[in-house]
Order: structure tokens, then C-alpha cells, then sequence
């Protein structure tokens, strides 16, 4: 029940939920301009907007499959902007961008739910701090003490936040799945008249402004999307699989074939019924936080590969609420289907303290607080942090002394930087993940094995070079692309043809870590 829930409230909060930023030539009131928090949410309700006081929860929603989010660094003169950018969930290939700011804040929660809006309508969305290394100790938008001290470090540096908001557009149209056309959405606040100007990019830019009324929103978004030529061709759900009845044997959307991983409604089930042992532990490391980490073992006694399994960007949880002191099903089934193959499963949690008050990843209240979180420390901290998993596991009496390592969408990155930084992988399995740089790649040493869904706009462009790259290094590797299938396909079996996808990609899996991680090998 629990997991059915969680799918109606993914699909309620879903359903609900260019011109140049030169703020010269735009009024910032000095006086206490008006912010998103002082308009009703009625306002912005009825204009079609994301309420401020459920931006998590939108935000969080998003997280779960619906749509593709990222957080970048995108390379503005000597220095970069930290960028949030939700890739929309498409059949077609192709999306325009819209860049999504405001005129008293650099980054919030409501600009960036906004932007996921954006993301399901169709558009690549693109939410960048523009304050980044601007505020207290080199901070950005977060570290300012109040909204007053963010607007007067923007009137202060109007012309730096138009260059970067300049550069931004320009790069924007260069990301995966942009189909070279662009807007920018600016919300322009004032105690009298708060707008959205919609600017379309290009040599002759056209700026359209629409008062902040009823369907303000939902009339800018369209016009941009006549004008950019978008066809809104969203993936649809896979109603045929989600309708099959448990028991039948078919792997619908209420059942589970004991060959393939849980889908996210049978994720809580499989995990509470498993007949494997599986038990949460803390591995001390050297900062004096313990590494809090689930593990699965087989059922039978002989020694075993190790494999160590990589969380997705919004952490532990995917878009389920975090539960304290539980959760994290969906990624303990996948531990626990590992086990069912013979592997010891290791999956630490990345953000071990780094929760409130020292907490790990279900003392977080959205699953967004945590994927952030996990972006605020450096990024050699999370490869010693799976060094210290990796040492652990192999120590475990049932291990054989091979290692593998499998991750999902942020995961499936790590999994590909794992094959080329942590010592002792043998073999290494990326599920929907970013490919590393072209120098990590010279240093991976084992083989890859990669699966991705064509419909996935913000990974589908990245797979052809990075097959080359790979190929031209000499690099044992193999990928797969599946038609009709999304990202994160083996925890949304629900959308386009992922069942089909997951029925191919997880048997394939298995064999590959088969083939590389016994003693024979």
C-alpha cells in the first residue's frame, strides 16, 4: 500500500506542479523588493506556477523518474556557475532550452521547481546560480544571510551577472538533446507590477512580458513553444505492463519476475519478503563519520564477488519519502536481487553524515536536500568514501577477492569512473550514467558494460562519441540502447517500452559480471 502510494503522489504533485539579463536596463526596486514568499499562493496557482511552499515536494517528485535533473558547472570566463537543469522526458530526440531566472535571486528552490515545470512542458530547462562564488566565503545563493543582501549583490554586480547570464544562453543550446533553439523565462518582482518576460534567443531577439495573472504561465510556455517549433511529444506510460495483475508471471507493474530487479511500486515488498540476509552497519573511516552502508548476502555459503552498488543523484531514496530510520527499498532490491545471483551486495550511503545534525540519508526531509548535499563536498571525498566500502566488502569472510561495481544515473558515473580511480575493480556495469572525461577514460583498466534508454535526451547524444572514445582507447566495452525506453528504465518500468528494456538489460548484466568476476577469470 505504502508503494502505491508513493505513485499517486508522484503523479498528483506532477500534474500540479531570450532576451538578456542585463539588469541595467530592468528595474530592481531598492526598496524591499517583492519576493516569491510575499505573493499568495493562490497567485501563483491560478498563473500555473509551483506554490514556494511545495517546491521540495515538486522538486523531489521530479526525482523519481519523471524527469532527468542534473546539477553542472557551467564554464563562465576564469571561474564557472553551478547550474541545476532538468532534461524532460521526450519519444523525440530533440528539445529547445529555456533558461529560467529572476531579478531578486540567484538560485532557489521555487526558481528551479519552476524550471522542472518547464521540463515537463516539453522544454531542456536551465536554472543557474548566478551568484555562485559571490556571496560569504566564496558561496552562492545559499550562503547570503537574507533575500535583501542577494538583491543588492545583484545590483551591485549588475554587469558580471549579465556577462554570465550571456554565457550561460550560449552554452545552454550546447547541451545533450538541445535542438539549437532557446528562451529565457525572467520573473521580474515588484511590490507593483511582478511579470514574466519571455525572451526568444537569437539574432533578433523577441521579448514577450505577461503580467503575473491567471495563466500567465501556462500562456508563456506556450508561446514559446510555438515559437520555438516544439513538438511536445512526451513519453507515454506503458499502460499494457502496469495493468497486468500480480501472479501472472509477466512482470507487471504488481508483480515481480525473481530473474529481474523490483520496479519502484514492488520495490518495499520484495525487500521485506527477501529470504536473504541483509543488514545495515556503519564501517568507520578516517574523518570519524561512519560509513552507513546496507548489505546483502547470498543464500548459499560459498565465497562470493563483492559488488559494490552506486546510489542515483537524488540519493538512497529515489522519489520515495524518506523515512527515518528505514527506506532506500528501490536500491535494496537491487542489492538483494545481486545476492539472488550470487553476488554480496554493498551499498553505502554517499551522504553518510552529511544529514542534519551529522545524520545520513534518511535523516534528510526531501530527497533533493540529499542529492545536493552529496554535491557539496569534494568530489575526491566520494571516491575515498567508496574506498572505504571497497575494503570493507573485500574483507568479508564469503568474498573471493573480485570486485565489481554497478551505479545508476549519477551511480552509473561513478561506476564509469570507479573502472579508471578504485583500485581492485574487475569489471564494472553503468546503468544510464554520464561517461567520464576522455582522459579518465585512457585510465580505465577493466572491462564496461553500459545500457541506456533512447528516450532519455540528456544521455542518448553522449553514447555515440563516448562509444568511439572508448573504442579508439582500445577499451574493453559494450553498450546497449533500447528503443522506447527512458532514463532510470529499471526503476520507471511503467513508461514507454522500459519492461522491455529492463527484460534485456538486467539478464545481460548478470552474465557480464559472471563472466569477469569468478576465480576463473
Amino acid at each position: 500500500m505504502k508503494a502505491r502510494a508513493v505513485l499517486v503522489t508522484l503523479m498528483a504533485v506532477t500534474a500540479l506542479a531570450s532576451g538578456r539579463y542585463a539588469l541595467a536596463q530592468r528595474s530592481l526596486h531598492r526598496s524591499q523588493p517583492l519576493l516569491p514568499g510575499r505573493i499568495s499562493s493562490a497567485v501563483f496557482i491560478r498563473a500555473g506556477l509551483p506554490p514556494e511552499e511545495s517546491a521540495k515536494t515538486a522538486l523531489s517528485a521530479a526525482l523519481g523518474g519523471l524527469r532527468h535533473p542534473q546539477w553542472i558547472d557551467i564554464p563562465t570566463g576564469t571561474t564557472t556557475v553551478r547550474s541545476f537543469v532538468v532534461f524532460p522526458v521526450r519519444e523525440d530526440k530533440q528539445a529547445p532550452v529555456m533558461v529560467v531566472t529572476a531579478n531578486n535571486q540567484g538560485m532557489s528552490d521555487w526558481l528551479r521547481a519552476v524550471g522542472d515545470d518547464a521540463a515537463s512542458n516539453g522544454f531542456i530547462a536551465v536554472v543557474p546560480d548566478l551568484l555562485t562564488g559571490m556571496g560569504p566565503n566564496g558561496g552562492g545563493t545559499n550562503s547570503f544571510a537574507s533575500s535583501q543582501s542577494i538583491v543588492q549583490t545583484l545590483e551591485r554586480r549588475q554587469a558580471e551577472i549579465a556577462q554570465r547570464t550571456a554565457t550561460i544562453r550560449a552554452y545552454a543550446v550546447t547541451l545533450p538533446g538541445s535542438n539549437g533553439k532557446a528562451a529565457e523565462a525572467h520573473f521580474n518582482f515588484s511590490e507593483d507590477h511582478s511579470r514574466i518576460e519571455t525572451t526568444v534567443i537569437g539574432p533578433q531577439p523577441h521579448t514577450t512580458s505577461f503580467d503575473l495573472t491567471d495563466h500567465a504561465w501556462h500562456q508563456a510556455t506556450a508561446v514559446l513553444s510555438a515559437r520555438l517549433d516544439t513538438k511536445k511529444i512526451l513519453v507515454a506510460f506503458q499502460t499494457a505492463a502496469a495493468g497486468r495483475g500480480a501472479g501472472d508471471g509477466l512482470g507487471g507493474m504488481r508483480s515481480k519476475r525473481p530473474d529481474l530487479p523490483a520496479n519502484f511500486l514492488m520495490a518495499a515488498k520484495t525487500v521485506a519478503q527477501s529470504p536473504r540476509k541483509g543488514e545495515w552497519l556503519g564501517i568507520p573511516m578516517a574523518s570519524g563519520t561512519k560509513l552507513h552502508t546496507w548489505i546483502s548476502y547470498p543464500q548459499n555459503m560459498a565465497k562470493a564477488p563483492v559488488v559494490l552498488v552506486f546510489q542515483p543523484g537524488p540519493g538512497m531514496d529515489m522519489g520515495e519519502p524518506i523515512t527515518p530510520g528505514g527506506g532506500a527499498n528501490w536500491l535494496r532490491a537491487i542489492a538483494d536481487q545481486l545476492a539472488a545471483e550470487g553476488f554480496i551486495a554493498v551499498l553505502p550511503d554517499l551522504t553518510s553524515g552529511l544529514g542534519p545534525n551529522g545524520g545520513n540519508y534518511d535523516s534528510f526531509q526531501f530527497p533533493d536536500d540529499s542529492g545536493a548535499a552529496l554535491n557539496k563536498i569534494p568530489h575526491s571525498e566520494v571516491l575515498n568514501r567508496i574506498r572505504v566500502a571497497r575494503d570493507y566488502g573485500l574483507k568479508l569472510p564469503m568474498a573471493n577477492g573480485k570486485l565489481g561495481v554497478i551505479g545508476f544515473c549519477n551511480g552509473g558515473a561513478l561506476s564509469w569512473e570507479s573502472a579508471a580511480e578504485i583500485e581492485g575493480v574487475n569489471a564494472s556495469v553503468v546503468f544510464y550514467g554520464g561517461p567520464p572525461k576522455e582522459d579518465v577514460m585512457a585510465r580505465i583498466k577493466v572491462p564496461v558494460s553500459a545500457y541506456y534508454g533512447a528516450d532519455d535526451l540528456g544521455l542518448a547524444p553522449t553514447i555515440e562519441p563516448s562509444t568511439a572514445a572508448m573504442k579508439r582507447l582500445n577499451k574493453q566495452f559494450d553498450v546497449h540502447v533500447y528503443q522506447d525506453a527512458t532514463h532510470v528504465f529499471l526503476y520507471r518500468q511503467d513508461l514507454g517500452k522500459n519492461t522491455a528494456a529492463t527484460e534485456d538489460a538486467w539478464p545481460k548484466a548478470m552474465a557480464f559480471f559472471k563472466r569477469y568476476l569468478t576465480m576463473a577469470n
